[in-house]
């Protein structure tokens, strides 16, 4: 059996999915006062000049010269947290929030 026909045998997602999932709880968290400061730190929301949609809601993206911090956990997942729907990332730190956060499957 193939790793992706065994995932599908046993109703499980990727290892990476999961990965990313996990690392997104916890940038939930983070942003939200419940995890960890020193990752926390770590982020910071983009300031915006002009009103958009999303305002207040994105983080900044770490600026890169090379391919390797592209690879990195701070940059690569805030370009996840940013590509989220708006209506996920405006989820407050209440706990029926984080379980409706958490319950979002990563494709």
């Amino acid at each position: 059996m193939s790793y992706d026909e065994l995932l599908t045998t046993a109703s499980m997602t990727s290892l990476y999915c999961r990965r990313l999932h996990q690392a997104l709880i916890l940038l939930f968290k983070c942003l939200n006062g419940t995890g960890p400061t020193y990752i926390g730190r770590l982020f910071k929301y983009r300031d915006m000049p002009y009103r958009l949609r999303g305002e207040g809601l994105n983080l900044e993206l770490p600026k890169s010269n090379v391919k390797f911090k592209k690879n990195s956990f701070t940059y690569s997942l805030t370009k996840l947290w940013n590509s989220l729907p708006s209506q996920q990332v405006r989820l407050s730190s209440d706990a029926n929030d984080l379980w409706l956060f958490v319950v979002v499957k990563i494709e």
